[in-house]
């Protein structure tokens, strides 16, 4: 077996990929927004809000999305101006559960209406799509080079009986994502 050796000085040269999650108003975006050279793929409307109450991310470039079409064609477009010489070292993913939620909830609203349809269930297939659609968006953010930094909200679940009872705090998403 050939080992895999790495000097320390090439290190700095690789990109860099984060997961940061925390309930709203902890400053995850803040904090991204700190990051190397930062552009954010915004879907919450909470982190807009953040950006804009903090002096020293006003002026960060922000690339507005509500769903994963739109996450898509930012990154086709992103990737053509950082080719083209955009001074970028960070894509901030804010936030890669609304981006979940939001396609997940497009392929739901193709099944049916949700909330008038009492015999609409769990429906696994949508679960599945939901989550190689956004691994997929997630290694082609990866492969554009640069410095990644993906946000998502707090989880909470309570595992064990009554006497037995933990609770697990995890990002907010399909367990085969996070």
């Amino acid at each position: 077996m050939a080992l895999n050796l790495t000097k320390v000085s090439e290190l700095e040269k690789q990109p860099w990929v984060i997961l940061i999650y925390g309930p709203p108003g902890a400053g995850k975006t803040v904090l991204a927004a700190g990051a190397p050279k930062p552009i954010f793929l915004m879907l919450d409307r909470g982190g807009d809000r953040s950006l804009l109450n903090h002096s020293h991310t006003r002026d960060s470039l922000v690339i507005r999305c509500s769903k994963l079409e739109g996450v898509v064609n930012a990154m086709k477009d992103l990737a053509a101006e950082i080719k083209a010489g955009l001074d970028v070292d960070t894509i901030i993913l804010d936030s890669v559960t609304e981006l979940q939620e939001n396609d997940r909830n497009a392929q739901a609203a193709k099944s049916g209406d949700l909330l008038l349809d009492p015999k609409w269930k769990f429906n696994e297939h949508i679960y599945t799509v939901n989550n190689f659609r956004v691994g997929q968006t997630i290694r082609e953010l990866v492969a554009l080079g640069k410095n990644v930094i993906l946000i998502a909200h707090v989880k909470e679940e309570l595992i064990g009986n009554d006497s037995n009872r933990t609770v697990m705090i995890r990002p907010s998403l399909s367990p085969s994502l996070s």
